[in-house]
């Protein structure tokens, strides 16, 4: 009768829980929600330093929280901060990220408060998979 159960319930289970939490992710780890942003918004006349905001609006980027003590830290960095081109993207969350990515280029940990710090982290353990 256990085994039954576990053949009948358990190992179809455990498949589709796997199922469901892997079917958002490509075989390389990068979600498809930014394979396909990625693939919209990259093009021949991409340049360089356009790939900062990529990165900042890719799905694993979006993700991310919004701290209502971000604010505050990120209009002393984003004074700081030398921005190379107008912004595409418009939502708070992709402004955030593009801010601390060029902090980080500009090398301006410094000013980056832990919290800011620690997002910046998640940002680049996620941008090895998506680069």
């Amino acid at each position: 009768c256990l085994f039954f159960f576990l053949l009948l319930f358990v190992v179809p289970m455990a498949f589709i829980c796997y199922y469901q939490r892997t079917k958002n992710y490509a075989a390389n780890g990068v979600m498809i929600e930014t394979l396909q942003f990625m693939g919209y918004y990259i093009n021949e006349a991409t340049r360089l330093k356009n790939c900062p905001e990529l990165l900042a609006a890719s799905a694993e980027s979006r993700g991310m929280a919004l701290r209502p003590s971000d604010n505050e830290e990120l209009k002393t960095l984003g004074a700081q901060v030398t921005e190379h081109k107008k912004r595409q993207f418009k939502l708070p969350i992709i402004i955030k990220n593009d801010i601390i990515l060029l902090a980080h280029m500009q090398r301006l940990h410094h000013l980056m408060s832990p919290s800011l710090r620690e997002d910046l982290d998640e940002i680049l353990r996620h941008s090895l998979k998506i680069s």
